[in-house]
């Protein structure tokens, strides 16, 4: 390892390498020479301590510390090679191992171990003295020029010195030294000669080749070593060393010589020991070469050269200015600081006064400040007193104070009630919360009236308002007051104080007030109250009008100069004397009015005590008596008569009908009784409103009306029910009379710009053959209009005994349909139309069947009328609709192609709002394109409302799905509706089918209207073709589609798709061909 010092460089700067290439701050010297020249001086005399030379500098080699692991390691390799090669020529020489030979051995290897051992201690020893001495002076060179103290830089030169010096000194050898190199110097001659006479006695080529080799290893070991030494001490040690294995061998070569044993007999030793021999010569010299270089190397490193020592002289010699200079620096910073003591002494007793001076006036501010805190807190308590006052005031007041600051953007409100929980607001959450808890009738009051208040519009602030009360759970009304104390130039209010207030008890009852005094004005009985003494203080408008007087003719005038009543002193008195007995006063008197006319009154006159029992005030009532006896005529007549139509009302009916039994059991005659409905006239109310569905009844009574010229009574007996009284001596002149009926309102009603149809539904019951008692009679009508109704109205029926039956079917069937909705009973049947052109199936029917648990399949006819009666035709339609949608779905991706779905919509269900969307979402659900989607309307359900029809029906034109009249040529068939609404198909009914092309007038019909469609662009379909001859005859008049059971009886949703799949195979087939 170098160490390398830079005299001129600062101490700390100076950078060792280590093992590893890298610097350390504490490191090996490189001097200068002795001489001090000028030049590194300033012109101040002062030493340049920054400048650093670059030439002439000085190297010092130390070996490594042999003493740590790796020198041991070092030494235990090379002495191993030792004792190895030296066996390896012991076990050449001696192949017999025996316990003599071993322990010869043994005693051999000390022996030559010995001066070895202590040669290398010795060596161990001086490198350690001279590492450690070139410690202490790098060591003590640096503590010297941190501390700027010159006399700690001659330590490290002393020490250096004498490290140096003894390491040039020449090695003193120990007495055993001396004695082993002269026995080397004596063995190494006799070794010579014994060789010669060796080889010349028994000159035998191994043995000769043997000595050969072995002195010539020597030899050259020896000159080696001598050479690589570079002074008489390693020699020396070398020497030291050779001599011992010479002398070691020449001892063996006598012991055998002497007691003549085999060592050196080349006829008893084989190949294998000659080799161990020769190598043993081999790694003797070896390891004695490395030994000594090692050696060599250390003693090198330990030894300094004098012109070196001089070099480090003249650093130290240096370093010895500079610590003069250092410590003249040192004295003047001392001066310095005793200069800088007395100042500082100074300013501390100056800083001692001020501090008193301060610490006087710090006391007299604090006597101040705590007069000031004194006197605040008397404030503070005065002013949480008054705090305290007001607050219970306020508590006590039922009022809430609020403080609104509206250029700070907050607000501060009092406790008052739980929807305004909050005491601190910001104005945006305070209006929000207003929002929130203010009756939704009141907020956009209070909110105009505040904007109106904050931007100078309004003098003052108040308003009125409800808020919800939870714990009550009801509304309580509030009152909210105000007043800008601060407005800016604008006149804006910046600042708002106010209160609120529950002003609930006394709204109400102000309300009360308000609502006695409007019952009082506005009734139509004359209100008056008097004084103790008689005299007028308030009257009503009806009491006015009643006698004439204005307010001024009557308040504070006695009731005795008011009334001109014949004998008025008679009836004051009278009066008087009641009211003081009974407290109250009532009697029916003429009076005479302001114009003179004079009309009968009835007067209640009743005394108002106050709580202590003394009269305050008497209140009385004058009813107008003639007023009185018209309304009772106008009542009787209400009581009797319908107001909207004129006709006699239920209780004037059946006084009539006990008249009529009267006059029929007396005189043993018959008559007849029209129980009447209006069909789906609640439809009618819904859709046109209230006013026309009046009109239409007022027409409609007039009609009926005029139709009974022999009717004893027509009347009124609910919102479409109507009942007739017919003399009528047999059943035949009561059907009649139904007949006319039917017929007199079958012409259409018009109802403003509309134009509608209307149909009714009339039962009948005889006198006294259906009943003979008023109850059993309107029952049994009763029952006959429900089923005329059942079978699709517009009919008359006539009461039988077997409709009692029938009822209980009915209910049966209802109870049992609604049940079968629930369990999923109702089935949808497909019955395929077939296009005339191409002969093939583009379109199906879907139809309702329904699979009873007991009765099997029942067809519609047995329940749609049921479920058109009770409403369950929108729930069975819907389901139909859904069904038959997802079908028509599935046959389009089966790719049996674009078959189309037709559903029929009952006039129920076209009567439903909803009815549009709920098709919408089916095919929405189903994702069936609208155009694969036909519905079928009865001409009746089209008709019933045209105008509401039409809408609805654009609507389904516009969304895609196709429209088509169902039985056209059976109901009104109007030609001019068709213009009209947007259908798309005409189906004419199976009744005008059926007897086609035998019935000339059958045939006629549906050519007519097969013409119409052609002519109209609409598609016509036969329906209930049911032979080849109907097929063929409908086919060369041009009808587009049919239906019947000749092309297919209705099957379930398996057979039709097997039916589409062999029409479909079939199409592929005839493509192939």
């Amino acid at each position: 390892m170098d160490i390398q010092i830079d005299p001129g460089a600062p101490l700390r700067s100076i950078q060792r390498p280590d093992a590893n290439g890298s610097q350390y701050s504490r490191g090996d010297y490189k001097h200068q020479d002795a001489n001090v020249d000028d030049s590194h001086f300033n012109r101040n005399n002062t030493p340049d301590l920054s400048e650093t030379p670059t030439e002439n500098w000085i190297t010092l080699d130390f070996q490594p510390d042999l003493s740590n692991r790796s020198g041991v390691s070092q030494f235990l390799c090379f002495f191993m090679a030792h004792i190895i090669g030296s066996t390896l020529l012991f076990l050449s020489f001696s192949p017999q191992l025996s316990l003599f030979n071993l322990s010869l051995w043994l005693f051999i290897q000390l022996l030559i171990s010995t001066p070895f051992v202590a040669s290398l201690q010795r060596s161990i020893k001086n490198d350690q003295e001279s590492q450690s001495a070139a410690r202490s002076a790098r060591n003590n060179t640096t503590l010297t020029q941190e501390n700027s103290i010159g006399a700690q830089l001659f330590r490290p030169h002393s020490a250096n010195r004498q490290s140096h010096s003894s390491a040039r000194n020449p090695v003193a050898f120990s007495t055993l030294e001396q004695v082993s190199i002269a026995i080397s110097a004596v063995a190494s001659f006799s070794l010579t000669v014994w060789a010669v006479i060796t080889y010349l006695a028994a000159p035998s080529i191994e043995f000769t080749l043997t000595s050969t080799a072995l002195f010539f290893a020597l030899s050259i070991t020896s000159l080696w070593g001598l050479r690589s030494c570079n002074e008489r001490a390693n020699q020396l040690r070398l020497t030291l060393y050779v001599a011992p294995l010479c002398l070691g061998l020449l001892v063996i070569w006598y012991v055998a010589a002497t007691f003549d044993l085999p060592l050196l007999n080349n006829q008893d030793m084989n190949n294998s020991q000659w080799l161990m021999l020769y190598f043993g010569f081999v790694s003797l010299p070896v390891s004695l070469i490395i030994h000594h270089r090692y050696t060599s190397k250390i003693n090198q490193r330990t030894q300094i050269s004098p012109e070196q020592q001089t070099r480090i002289n003249s650093y130290l010699q240096r370093q010895r200015q500079k610590s003069r200079y250092l410590a003249g620096q040192l004295q003047e910073e001392s001066r310095l600081r005793k200069q800088l003591e007395q100042q500082m002494s100074a300013n501390r007793v100056q800083m001692e006064q001020n501090v008193a001076e301060r610490t006087r006036e710090l006391s007299e501010t604090n006597e101040l400040l705590n007069q000031q805190i004194k006197l605040r807190q008397n404030i503070s308590n005065a002013l949480a007193r008054s705090q305290a006052r007001l607050s219970q005031a306020v508590e006590a007041s039922k009022l809430g104070l609020w403080d609104w600051d509206l250029a700070t953007d907050h607000l501060y409100q009092s406790p008052f009630h739980a929807s305004f929980d909050k005491k601190e607001w910001s104005s945006r959450d305070f209006l929000s919360q207003l929002k929130q808890v203010t009756h939704p009738d009141d907020f956009p009051h209070v909110r105009d009236t505040l904007l109106s208040y904050i931007n100078g519009h309004q003098e003052n602030y108040s308003v009125r308002y409800r808020i919800f009360d939870k714990q009550l759970d009801t509304w309580i009304w509030i009152e909210d007051r105000g007043n800008a104390v601060l407005r800016n130039d604008e006149g804006k209010a910046q600042r708002i104080i106010g209160t609120r207030c529950n002003i609930h008890e006394d709204y109400q009852k102000e309300e009360q007030l308000r609502l006695t005094k409007t019952v009082f004005d506005q009734t139509s009985e004359g209100l008056f109250v008097l004084d103790h003494r008689f005299r007028f203080v308030t009257v009503n408008q009806a009491f006015k009008t009643m006698l004439g007087y204005t307010e001024d003719d009557l308040l504070g005038k006695h009731w005795m100069h008011v009334s001109q009543t014949p004998q008025k002193r008679k009836v004051f008195k009278q009066a008087q004397i009641s009211l003081a007995e009974t407290g109250n006063w009532e009697v029916e008197i003429f009076e005479k009015r302001a114009n003179g006319e004079y009309f009968p009154i009835r007067i209640q006159l009743n005394t108002i005590r106050e709580a202590h029992g003394a009269v305050a005030h008497y209140a009385g009532l004058v009813s107008d008596l003639k007023v009185h006896k018209e309304a009772d005529e106008k009542l009787k007549y209400l009581l009797n008569y319908d107001e909207l139509t004129g006709l006699a009302n239920r209780s004037l009916f059946k006084d009539r009908m006990h008249s009529a039994l009267t006059r029929a059991r007396s005189s043993l005659s018959q008559f007849a009784l029209l129980y009447i409905d209006i069909d789906r006239f609640k439809h009618i109310n819904d859709s046109l409103g209230h006013e026309k569905a009046d009109h239409i009844l007022k027409e409609y009574s007039t009609r009926l009306a005029g139709t009974m010229n022999r009717a004893d009574s027509v009347a009124r007996l609910g919102d479409d029910e109507f009942a007739v009284i017919v003399s009528a001596k047999d059943l035949s002149q009561a059907s009649l009379a139904a007949q006319d009926i039917l017929s007199a309102l079958s012409k259409p009603f018009n109802a403003g710009e509309e134009e509608l149809f209307i149909s009714s539904s009339i039962g009948i019951t005889m006198f006294p053959s259906q009943g003979r008692e008023l109850s059993v009679l309107m029952q049994n009508a009763a029952s006959a209009t429900r089923q005329a109704k059942y079978l699709g109205g517009n009919n008359f029926q006539v009461f039988s005994s077997s409709m009692q039956n029938l009822f209980k079917f009915q209910i049966n069937v209802e109870s049992d349909l609604r049940r079968a909705l629930l369990k999923n009973e109702l089935e949808v049947f497909y019955q395929p139309k077939i296009d005339l052109r191409t002969e093939t199936i583009t379109s199906v029917e879907a139809l309702v069947r329904w699979k009873h648990p007991d009765k099997g399949l029942i067809t519609p006819a047995d329940f749609v009328n049921i479920a058109e009666e009770t409403g369950l035709i929108t729930d069975i339609g819907g389901k139909v609709l859904t069904i038959a949608c997802e079908q028509a779905k599935e046959w389009l991706d089966m790719a049996l192609g674009k078959i189309k779905i037709s559903v029929n919509l009952s006039a129920h269900q076209l009567r439903q709002p909803q009815i549009f969307s709920s098709i919408a979402d089916a095919l929405e659900q189903t994702q069936l394109p609208p155009d694969l989607l036909e519905l079928e309307l009865t001409e009746n359900a089209v008709v019933e409302n045209i105008h509401s029809t039409r809408k609805l029906l654009q609507k389904f034109r516009e969304q895609g799905i196709s429209l088509s009249i169902d039985d056209f040529g059976t109901g009104y068939s109007s030609f001019s509706y068709l213009k009209k609404l947007p259908v798309d198909t005409l189906k004419i009914d199976r009744a005008l089918v059926r007897e086609v092309p035998d019935n000339p007038q059958d045939t006629a019909i549906c050519k007519a209207i097969i013409v119409l469609g052609q002519n109209l662009n609409l598609q016509v379909v036969a329906e209930g073709v049911e032979n080849e001859e109907q097929y063929r005859y409908l086919q060369d008049l041009g009808c587009d589609l049919v239906q019947g059971f000749y092309v297919s009886r209705p099957m379930d949703a398996e057979a039709m798709t097997k039916l589409l799949c062999q029409q479909q195979r079939k199409f592929a087939d005839q493509s192939s061909i």
